[in-house]
């Protein structure tokens, strides 16, 4: 995600909060590196595996509803956003451990506002323009201000919600073999951007796939903004059909792949989605700012 270059510790603690942790790597300079073995013995992936890679994704785009995703401009969904445990307590990059929010996005973009429907905040909203980050009351004209944890948590959020839509444009993406965690069995793809060697610029993804069905029931990812050795896992679980668009309803961050999702640290529930609601205007706090689309700052 986009950000300048200082990291304060509460953006240190929220990704710890998000599972972003990589217990086995020594040292600050370490960059995590999710290719396994056969990945780091070449160069570059063969053709057929990088087609079967692409092939796997472009179907699980079509079994999430990728038309019908992109025929929107925003969309909200009302979430309980959890920490569990001392972790939890510590590394929360919300006001507070439990937070009920209304969030909205608008496609395309990583422009966004949570509207806070529980807690100290009640009543309140942060949001984000072009990667600029106000706050205000609900039906306040909203005041810009730098909120570091806003930046982080709300295109955090966005951004795994519909990775499986946003990956297209990854000029690494290859097969894996299967693998079988707890006696099921995934297809897997890796995906990044540039060079399949680890970078300070590119976060690095490995989607674990029902081969039946084609969905995306887990991700392990990097996240570089962060920590050079972050890392973390993602589960995907309760799909529901909103609209022609399939949202997983518990998303749970677990530390490995290995865990099953009753060992989260972080949990997402989705209450309810709504699609075109609110209308575009409503992320154009400032009528001044240029429009960023999907782009990151530059040095993200």
């Amino acid at each position: 995600m986009a950000e300048q270059k200082g990291k304060s510790w509460k953006r240190l603690a929220a990704a710890s909060a998000l599972g972003l942790v990589c217990l086995t790597a020594v040292g600050m300079g370490c960059r995590a590196d999710l290719r396994p073995d056969a990945l780091r013995a070449i160069e570059r992936p063969s053709q057929g595996d990088e087609a079967r890679g692409r092939a796997l994704m472009a179907r699980a785009a079509e079994v999430h509803g990728a038309e019908a995703f992109r025929a929107h401009a925003s969309y909200t969904m009302v979430i309980r956003d959890e920490w569990r445990g001392l972790m939890g307590a510590m590394m929360n990059p919300w006001p507070d451990g439990v937070v009920d929010a209304k969030l909205s996005y608008r496609t395309n973009s990583f422009d966004a506002r949570a509207e806070f429907l529980s807690g100290s905040k009640k009543g309140r909203v942060w949001g984000m323009q072009s990667w600029k980050t106000y706050e205000g009351k609900v039906g306040d004209r909203p005041t810009f201000e730098d909120n570091p944890d806003a930046r982080f948590i709300l295109p955090a959020i966005q951004y795994l919600t519909e990775l499986v839509f946003r990956d297209h444009d990854a000029q690494v993406m290859t097969a894996l073999e299967p693998v079988e965690i707890r006696g099921r069995t995934y297809d897997r793809v890796f995906m990044t951007w540039d060079s399949l060697e680890p970078t300070d610029d590119h976060d690095q993804y490995v989607f674990y796939l029902d081969p039946k069905t084609g969905r995306v029931e887990m991700v392990e990812y990097t996240v570089r903004d962060i920590m050079s050795m972050a890392t973390g896992v993602m589960q995907f679980e309760g799909y529901q059909d909103f609209g022609g668009v399939l949202i997983p309803t518990r998303q749970s961050v677990t530390i490995s792949t290995g865990d099953t999702s009753d060992a989260w640290v972080h949990r997402i529930e989705v209450l309810s989605v709504s699609w075109d609601d609110p209308g575009v205007e409503a992320f154009e706090v400032d009528d001044g700012l240029p429009s960023l689309g999907d782009e990151k700052l530059a040095g993200r």
